[in-house]
């Protein structure tokens, strides 16, 4: 702010209350302006003005683009290792379905047993 006329800062620092104040009052901003007789286009010209000159302030970055770290050689080899993943349960064959009262369980055919052992000992106590 320092390369702007004082009267402009001062407007700005005006403008800075009135943005501060009507988001605040949690109305919308059209309904704030015209109960405090601040013409709807003026709020936008100021806050649009307000927000460049807060993102001319913010430091660009100009480093160069990351590289390898002086440790690691290029020509370093590099390994993969095979990861198993649990197999989702297939839904294309028909589930079971266990009814009890109103309720139903659906359970896929290749669930675990773990699974099914659980569920029963569950329902069981219902």
């Amino acid at each position: 702010m320092n390369e702007l006329s004082l009267k402009t800062q001062m407007s700005i620092q005006k403008w800075l209350d009135i943005i501060h104040r009507c988001r605040e009052s949690g109305l919308s901003n059209r309904q704030w302006c015209q109960e405090n007789g601040i013409q709807l286009k003026s709020y936008y010209y100021w806050l649009s003005k307000i927000r460049k000159l807060a993102i001319e302030q913010i430091p660009r970055k100009t480093s160069a683009p990351p590289s390898l770290p002086s440790t690691v050689s290029r020509s370093a080899s590099i390994t993969f290792a095979e990861i198993p993943v649990k197999r989702n349960y297939s839904r294309e064959a028909d589930p079971i379905t266990i009814h009890i009262g109103n309720a139903s369980i659906e359970i896929p055919t290749d669930a675990p047993d773990p699974l099914i052992q659980s569920i029963v000992r569950t329902v069981s106590q219902c």
